[in-house]
């Protein structure tokens, strides 16, 4: 089992937490990264990008087959 940091779509209620973790995963609790978001132009989520700020999200537990689903959620960095 992982345990991962989600901040965005991936949060209870919204729509990649139903699509992926609902049923599948068990919630651990809330917490915060450094970091910084970002609204990607023509995006329905938001980026992490380092700094300063204080980032809510939620922390879940998950096992491999769900992790490997969620690699394919986020877009990779453009060159």
């Amino acid at each position: 089992m992982k345990q991962i940091f989600v901040y965005g779509s991936l949060r209870k209620g919204m729509y990649n937490y139903e699509r992926y973790l609902k049923g599948k995963s068990r919630f651990v609790g809330y917490g915060y990264v450094k970091g910084c978001l970002y609204a990607l132009k023509d995006a329905a989520y938001p980026a992490l990008l380092d700094g300063d700020q204080d980032v809510f999200g939620e922390i879940y537990e998950i096992d491999e087959q769900v992790a490997s689903c969620l690699l394919y959620t986020s877009p990779s960095p453009r060159d």
